[in-house]
């Protein structure tokens, strides 16, 4: 998310296109991610809107990355949940108790990576203790 204003947006049209290839599993890594800044904040949300826009039309699930952006993140995604449902992983999941809430009352996957284990992640693990089995996912960069 990060790089959105170093190249032009995609659009949806293009995204449907890219999604017709049978190895084209979802849409995404796009998301939200001021850690750095929030300078592109504006650029960023517009580029969620059309990758989410694509996963509605697609039927595939959008794959989510969020980065103090929690507010946002949560607004944006249950606002377009809500409009039409789609499905949605928040990969390497390492947000706030209430980012993580709204994902899962749209139905969508928290996935837990190492950042859990690290001894600062005790939050985090209480997230993950607290949804439920059938909604999370496990990654790993092995």
């Amino acid at each position: 998310p990060m790089s959105a204003a170093d190249e032009p947006l995609a659009t949806v049209d293009e995204l449907k296109a890219l999604a017709q290839h049978p190895k084209f599993v979802g849409i995404g890594e796009t998301g939200l991610d001021y850690h750095y800044s929030a300078d592109s904040a504006g650029i960023q949300k517009a580029s969620l809107r059309v990758h989410i826009e694509a996963a509605q039309d697609t039927g595939l699930p959008l794959i989510i990355h969020a980065r103090a952006a929690d507010d946002d993140m949560a607004r944006m995604l249950s606002e377009a949940w809500k409009a039409q449902p789609y499905d949605c992983v928040m990969h390497c999941f390492s947000s706030t108790a209430e980012l993580a809430r709204a994902a899962l009352d749209c139905g969508f996957y928290l996935s837990m990576s190492g950042i859990a284990a690290f001894p600062k992640s005790k939050d985090l693990r209480e997230i993950f203790a607290a949804a439920p089995l059938e909604r999370i996912l496990v990654e790993t960069d092995s």
